[in-house]
């Protein structure tokens, strides 16, 4: 669904990204890992073309967006649903307008028939009832469903998850990790999740990539991970401070 070729990407003169190369494959759950701050969150930015790459192709669905336009790429950003790390719920709308933003604002669906879906979505995240409450008054867990039922709202063909377990309890981390499943499941929705929680990656990830400073530096099944003879994939997962990745 998405593949990206030699992706270079810089910012302020400084090279965030380089020689990036990596595929998410149709109705899998593709897995970043690495350390904060080491590229994860601006390479989704990337893919969604929000920030433009310096040189290299981004593919989805066989079409090369680092040569479309913007109102091409706009029309193909509909296709992604996106769950942000702190969930950007819009404080002042009511949970229900939350989720049914982009069925109101957009796709110009009638209230009672957005309300309907919205309903149904909360539902399937295991929310019920809340619809008219606002986002303040959810706790951590609730607010990421909510944001997991509006990126459904639109039928996106993927989602991509920007940490969605960070900051969660270990029992609401095991129920985002569900629903992630579920979605390959259940909707045959594809995943791109970003996340340094290793125990989230091996219970979701079809396949791992993993970044250090701009740069894949390893890559495989979540076997392969686990049993990697890659010195900097054994110090990340292993969670041990010496090793070649330099604080």
């Amino acid at each position: 669904m998405i593949k990206i070729e030699n992706l270079y990407t810089i910012l302020e003169d400084n090279i965030i990204h380089k020689n990036i190369s990596l595929t998410v494959d149709k109705g899998k759950t593709t897995v970043i890992i690495g350390r904060s701050g080491c590229g994860k969150s601006v390479l989704l930015k990337v893919i969604l073309m929000l920030i433009k790459p310096a040189s290299g192709k981004i593919f989805f669905e066989n079409q090369d967006l680092t040569k479309l336009n913007e109102e091409e790429i706009k029309n193909i950003r509909l296709k992604m649903g996106v769950v942000f790390q702190g969930s950007a719920l819009f404080d002042s709308l009511t949970v229900y307008e939350n989720v049914a933003f982009g069925l109101l604002k957009i796709k110009k669906i009638p209230e009672k028939k957005a309300l309907e879906i919205a309903r149904e979505l909360l539902e399937w995240v295991g929310l019920k009832n809340i619809e008219y409450k606002y986002p303040g008054q959810l706790s951590g867990g609730m607010r990421k469903r909510v944001g997991i039922a509006r990126a459904l709202s639109m039928n996106p063909d993927i989602i991509i998850f920007d940490e969605p377990t960070t900051g969660l309890d270990p029992v609401m981390t095991d129920v985002i990790d569900n629903l992630v499943n579920r979605l390959k499941t259940e909707k045959k929705i594809t995943s791109l999740v970003v996340t340094h929680d290793m125990k989230s990656a091996y219970k979701i990830g079809d396949y791992i990539y993993m970044m250090e400073k701009g740069e894949i530096v390893g890559e495989g099944t979540i076997e392969e991970i686990k049993n990697s003879s890659n010195p900097m994939i054994k110090q990340f997962i292993e969670g041990k401070a010496e090793g070649p990745i330099k604080i």
